[in-house]
This record gives C-alpha cells, structure tokens and sequence, in this order.
C-alpha cells in the first residue's frame, strides 16, 4: 500500500471539484495519509545517509501532489478531518522521550498540505490548532524529538518558513475576525506557537527573515490599517496591549513591523519628552514661587511667554559653529556635560552665523546630525573608526581598537542616542554585528567574525585543515598595538601551543578578541544609557534596527510620485517635467542618492518607503526671490523649516541650467542654499 500511496493521492486530489468521494475512496485516502505510508511515499531515499540532519523529503514532489487540492475546498475539508485523525494517533507516539525521526517526518510533509491555508475555514482553523498544541506538547515533554525538527528547520529554511506563514496567516484571520465581531478563541496556542517558532529562528542565526512574522502583509490594506489604529491608540495611552485579553504586548511585539514600531517609538519618545518639559518647568516655578513668593512663577510664565523667551533649561539647546571643520568639536563640547535627563528634553538646533538656518527642530536638527556623523565617519580625520579594509572601495566601518579616545566615544555614543531620540534617521557604514551587539543579545564568537570580516572568517577556517606540523608556529596569542605586546588568548597562552586537538578552541578565542572591542563597548554603554527605558532589546531584532539606518530598495518612479505641486507648479508643468527628465535620465544612481541625501539627511530609504518622504516643490524665481536676477542664476533651495521637506525650483528657461545647477546643489550637498550665485 505504502508504494501507491502517492498514485492514490494523485487521483483523489485531481477529482473535479464538488465529487462525492465513494466508500472506497474515502478508506483509501484515510489509508494514503496515515504517517507512515506519507513518509514511505515521499522519503528521497537517494540521501537515507543524511536522514538524521536532513528531512531528507522529496519536496517538489510533494508540493505538486498536493498543488491540485488547493482550490477543492469540499475536498480539503474531507482531507483535515482525516488529518485530525492521524495527529490524534500521533500524539501518544512522538510526545515521549524515544526518538521517532522517521515518524516525525510526517510534520513538515502534512504542513505542505494546502488545508493549513484555510485558517477562515472551521475545519482549518482545528487542525492547524491541533497541530500547534501536538508541537507544544512535544516542544515541553519531548525535547529529543522536537530537537529532530529544529535540526531539519536549520539544515532547510524553507520548511521552517511554511511553518511560521502558516501560523501567521492563522493569527493574522484571528485578528480580523475580532474586528469584525465574529467569536473567537483566547487560548493564545497562536502566540505560543509563534513564540516558539521565533526563539527557534533566533537561535539559528534568523534563518527566515523577520518580516516573515509581521502580521500586517501586502493584500490586507483595511486589516493592517485597523491593527495599526488599535495598536497605536493604546500604546499612546499607556495600557497594557491586549485586544480583550488576547495580544499581551510583550509577547506580540515581534509580530509587528518595522514602520509600526517605530511609530510606537516615536509616541514614546514624544511623551518622554514632553513628560521632562512639564518637570522641569514645574521645578522652575516652584523654586521661583520659593524665592519671590506665591503667584511670582505664575507672572514669570506669563512674562516669559509674552515675550517668547524659552527659560533656557527647559529645553535641550545646541549653538553650534556653522563651520563645517569645527561641528564635531561643537557638537561634543555641548554634550559631554550633559546627564541622561537633559538629553531628553526638547531638542532645538541653532547655527552660528546663519539665519536661514534658523533654531526650528526640523530641517536645522537634520543638517546638524547629517555634517557630524559625515565628518566623525571620515577616517582622515577621526580616528576612532577605521575601515574594515584598505580597499578603496570599501565603505562599511568598525571601532578602531587602537584609538585612546574613550571620552570623545562616550560623547559620540549620546550624539548618536541623541540623534534617534529626536526621530532622526543618518546612513550609517556599520556592518550588520553593530546592531546586533548594540541591543545587547550578542557574545563575540566566531559567528560575529562571519557578520564582521568574512574574509577572516574564512582565513581561520583553513585552520582547521592544517596538521600539526603547519600549527606548530601559532600559539594562544595575537600582536598587540604597535609598540606593545602581545596580547594572550588565555592565562599563559604564550606557552600553549596550537594543535589539531585544541584548535577549535583557539579559532573561537581569536574570534572573540577581534570582534571584542573596548571601544564599541563605551560607545554602546553610553547610548544605552539614555534608552534603559524604552527596552529597545524588546522592541527590534538586528535586522530591523539596521533598515531603521540602512534602508530598503530604492524606487526612483515611487520618489517622483510622492512629490505634491503648488504655488504654481503642477505634474504637468514645463519646469517641473524638465526637472525629471534631468534627474531621470541624467543622474547616476549615486547622484539620486545624494540628492535624497540633501532632501532628506539621509540617503537610504526611509521606513515605510521611500514615497513615505512625500515632499513638495514649489516655484522660486519671482521678483522678491532673485533680487533682480534671472532664474538661471539661481540655485534650488531645500527647506524643512515649514514641518514639511520644500524643494524650492527656479524657474529655468532651459534644460541645461537646471541640470548645472541642480548637479551644484547635489555637489554642495545642500549646505549653504538658497544663495543666490555670484
């Protein structure tokens, strides 16, 4: 029987839609679907070598088998009632502590069964329900064999991701049942199915991508606008995340994605910072009210506010040198003597000897951030990075272990927590380990060497080919800083040779002393100083505080759609069209990109896309504009002083000199427009 197995299937799954199935039928499809003829039908026998790490499946087939029953829905209801059988059998069977690996196998070829997509259906919603309490049983009373599964998910990623869409698909349908009042269950087996399924992808190095989890998906517009909604609402109020008990927070964080946590984020940042105005104003009228007695902060508030004078602590104010040269001696002298507290007040940015510039915490905040983090990432200048190699074409940087300079780390540490505090999003050149070792969840070891330098990685990888013989040089220690000694490995490493037998341990120690940096860790202590209370660790994986600073795919036709047109100019306008044709067909890739740089201070796409940016352009070569002068002689000017990116375009005559000068705008990066030019 074992052998037709599949050609039994294959029949009953290609009967035309609304067939009765005949007593026959039936026996034989309860029969072909019991675990042990599934696993004989679709074992890849070619690989039985390799059963123990691998599921050793024949995927395709199985997929193709199962691909007609997809839109037989009176089928696939009779197919999930025998499911239901099988998974009862199965339970007194793989829920001990014996190993059963070839039984087992049945789990990732029933999950390929289309009837695990029906969630909406009754019949679907029980199974993949019995299936998650069958693998949380097995997951707390049959460790040994759930480790079988995980060993599978690690050695084929694919069968781990049906898994996770399967369950996403089924809380996602949960969800919008509860908006649309339908009864549900609150057992929660979804979210612990969920959370099991994440910790197993973490410990395996994200071996699906995160964004596999987000309940919000392409497809599910009104969903994912009201899960956003209801989301938001209650976070901005303080209450602890439960839709009627179902979605405790911190257990549906990971579900959420990039945009709408950092939404979250922002509302918490907002309210913090607000929460230490309201303090410290009150402080100041109390002690105002001390000294001069009842009523005198009342009058002092009104006078102050009479003449717009802002008592200078209740706000977080930076005077800085327009200098370019002298912005990061500015910027750390104003706040290496500041505590945590004063760093979250309202933030304001003004720059000496530019007026346009203005103190307003929009476009000024931008460009501050936007030349300081471009002049301390300039590795002739500053030292305390370095370049992860000394090709020329080598952009990603790491912390210079030969650097001295802690204190001015610790300061660049509160700039950065100061610059993502205020909603401000600067490119940064660090490798992926930055991330993942500034949220706290990461030891050095060699998987840290692979994320920071794998030509390294692979460098010390080759030792584990060599013979004693070719060993007999290497010893547990490395060259210390020049001038210096070298550094040991391990008490008395000098004196311990490198041998076939300990290499493995030597491999690990090296990894963990070149990815280890004193420098990263004053960095990091120091931003995480100012964010303890936001659980950052919580909130984001790696992966995602990196699109955070890094960006996804650039869309150059989704950029000139989220430009709105006023005060004149219109989609259709000759200028206006003249300008895309320019930026289109002129600029190069890394000319866009620094063009968005100067629109934005940041030249990677923002979260939620890059038509998230949604700027507008308006018309400049008017009388009061040029003074007299043509449009010609005029540059564009970037203005974000409105609460609102503002593209402020000549009105050219030509193709040429709008190309000329947009290129200067683009070559300046922004900085010193609207100037007229001389």
């Amino acid at each position: 029987m074992e052998n037709n197995s599949k050609k039994i299937l294959e029949t009953i799954f290609r009967l035309d839609p609304g067939v009765d199935l005949t007593q026959e039928q039936q026996d034989d499809l309860f029969t072909a679907m019991s675990p042990r003829c599934l696993v004989e039908a679709f074992l890849d026998t070619e690989f039985i070598g390799l059963r123990d790490q691998y599921a050793t499946l024949k995927m395709d087939s199985l997929k193709d088998t199962f691909l007609p029953l997809k839109d037989n829905i009176k089928l696939l209801e009779q197919v999930a009632e025998v499911i239901l059988k099988h998974l009862k059998d199965m339970r007194s069977q793989l829920c001990k502590g014996e190993i059963k690996s070839d039984l087992l196998r049945v789990v990732p070829i029933l999950f390929e069964c289309p009837a695990f997509d029906r969630p909406d259906k009754e019949w679907g919603d029980r199974i993949i329900r019995k299936m998650a309490e069958f693998l949380i049983l097995m997951h707390e009373t049959a460790k040994r064999n759930f480790d079988v599964l995980v060993r599978w998910w690690d050695a084929d990623s694919d069968i781990l991701a049906r898994v996770i869409k399967v369950y996403v698909q089924a809380y996602r349908n949960l969800v919008k049942c509860l908006f649309n009042s339908k009864p549900i269950s609150t057992d929660n087996l979804y979210i612990q199915m969920l959370t099991i399924l994440r910790e197993i992808n973490e410990s395996l190095g994200y071996k699906v991508p995160v964004n596999q989890f987000y309940i919000r998906q392409p497809g599910y517009e009104e969903t994912n606008r009201k899960i956003e909604i209801l989301i938001l609402q209650l976070h901005q109020q303080h209450l602890q995340l439960s839709l009627l008990g179902l979605l405790p927070l911190g257990n549906l964080l990971f579900l959420l994605d990039v945009p709408l946590k950092w939404k979250m984020l922002r509302i918490e940042f907002n309210d913090t910072s607000l929460l230490h105005f309201t303090k410290t104003l009150n402080d100041i009228l109390l002690k105002f009210e001390e000294t001069f007695g009842i009523g005198s902060g009342i009058m002092f508030l009104i006078g102050s506010r009479h003449l717009k004078i802002r008592p200078e602590p209740l706000t977080l104010r930076f005077e800085i040198d327009d200098d370019k040269e002298k912005v990061v001696e500015s910027a750390i002298s104003k706040v290496e003597c500041k505590n945590e507290t004063s760093l979250l007040l309202p933030f304001e940015v003004y720059f000496k000897d530019n007026v346009s510039l203005g103190v307003n915490a929009g476009g000024p905040m931008k460009e501050f951030f936007s030349r300081l983090f471009e002049e301390l990432f300039n590795v002739g200048k500053h030292s305390i990075f370095k370049k992860l190699d000394d090709s020329s074409s080598c952009t990603t940087l790491w912390f210079n272990k030969d650097s001295k300079e802690l204190d001015k780390l610790r300061s660049v540490g509160k700039l950065f927590a100061l610059m993502f505090y205020n909603k401000v999003i600067v490119t940064m050149p660090f490798p992926f380990l930055f991330y993942k070792k500034l949220l706290g969840n990461s030891q050095s070891s060699f998987e840290d060497l692979k994320l920071l330098d794998p030509g390294m990685a692979k460098s010390m990888g080759t030792l584990l080919e060599m013979s004693d013989d070719d060993l007999a040089d290497y010893s547990f220690t490395v060259q210390g800083p020049l001038n210096e000694p070298e550094i040991e490995l391990k008490p008395a490493g000098k004196d311990e040779a490198v041998t076939t037998a300990n290499v493995l341990e030597y491999i690990e120690l090296y990894a963990r002393h070149y990815t280890a940096s004193s420098q990263f860790d004053v960095f990091s202590e120091s931003f995480r100083s100012m964010f303890r209370r936001f659980t950052l660790h919580r909130l984001f994986a790696p992966q995602e505080l990196m699109s955070l600073f890094q960006g996804g795919e650039y869309d150059w036709k989704a950029f000139q759609g989220s430009f709105g047109y006023e005060k004149g100019y219109t989609a259709n306008h000759r200028v206006v069209e003249m300008f895309w044709s320019v930026f289109h067909g002129d600029l190069t890739e890394d000319d866009k990109r620094d063009f968005l740089r100067v629109m934005t201070g940041a030249d990677h796409v923002p979260i939620g896309g890059i038509q998230e940016i949604r700027p507008r352009m308006w018309p400049m070569g008017g009388d009061e504009d040029c003074k007299g002068k043509s449009p010609k002689d005029m540059c564009p000017e970037v203005n974000t002083c409105h609460g609102f990116i503002v593209l402020h375009l000549p009105r050219y005559k030509n193709r040429e000199h709008l190309k000329e000068r947009l290129m200067k705008l683009i070559e300046m990066k922004g900085h010193g427009f609207h100037k007229l030019v001389e």
